[in-house]
């Protein structure tokens, strides 16, 4: 290993301990933060006037994003903190875990699944299963309104044999295609209602988890139109991948 591929990867671990100490470090005051303004909204919400019930129910609810953005922070440093070494993985199985966790989602929501079988890759496969199901989570989230959500996860022929390509694909919302890139930007949410839970860590751990695997992610899709996201991934793991 070089010189400069050690300092890299020092940095690396440096940076992850760091995230995970602050993620760590300023949840507990802000959980308190949270609880105590909780009580007082309950014990004290007669005696506060309607203005400062709204600041109070703000600070809390600001508090709560915070609380999630800090979780988030914390999940983006555990894709190299609480990685696994690379083994064979077969990524069906990954899938029909994912789907097991997201099985009261699915019902719910009365989404159609349309499964066709998946590869095999060398890989984590912890790491597969939470890529899976952050992406299938996200098609069932983003569908459109009054819409069962239709999923497709399959593999897609590639250009080249020592890649394999596999989508989730889904008829929701979609983007706008000048966002394409930017939904993995981390905390980037194209869509702030509260109706939409979640702080824009998602995909940025997907892309983290890709990119961990000597891959990549894109996604393509238009407003209205659905949207397809796209796992390129090397049939090998490359050098000094894991």
């Amino acid at each position: 290993m070089s010189e400069q591929t050690r300092g890299s990867i020092t940095g690396q671990d440096a940076l992850q301990d760091f995230l995970q100490v602050v993620s760590h470090d300023l949840g507990e005051p802000l959980r308190q933060v949270i609880s105590f303004g909780e009580i007082l909204e309950d014990e004290e919400h007669e005696r506060l006037s309607e203005s400062g019930r709204e600041y109070l129910h703000a600070m809390i609810g600001a508090g709560m994003r915070m609380r999630a953005m800090l979780d988030g922070v914390l999940q983006l440093a555990r894709v190299s903190s609480r990685a696994q070494p690379f083994a064979p993985c077969d990524l069906n199985h990954e899938r029909d875990a994912a789907l097991l966790f997201l099985e009261s989602d699915i019902r719910r929501s009365q989404a159609t699944l349309n499964l066709s079988p998946l590869p095999s890759v060398v890989g984590d496969a912890l790491q597969m299963r939470q890529l899976l199901r952050q992406l299938i989570e996200n098609a069932i989230k983003f569908a459109k309104p009054g819409e069962p959500p239709v999923i497709r996860i399959a593999e897609q022929p590639s250009s080249d044999p020592a890649w394999i390509e596999w989508v989730v694909e889904d008829e929701g919302m979609g983007i706008d295609p000048r966002y394409q890139q930017v939904i993995f930007d981390v905390f980037q949410r194209l869509n702030a209602s509260e109706a939409y839970p979640g702080v824009g860590v998602g995909l940025t751990i997907c892309q983290r988890i890709c990119e961990r695997h000597g891959g990549q992610i894109s996604a393509v899709g238009s407003e209205g139109q659905g949207l397809c996201m796209t796992v390129r991934l090397p049939q090998r793991a490359p050098p000094g991948a894991g």
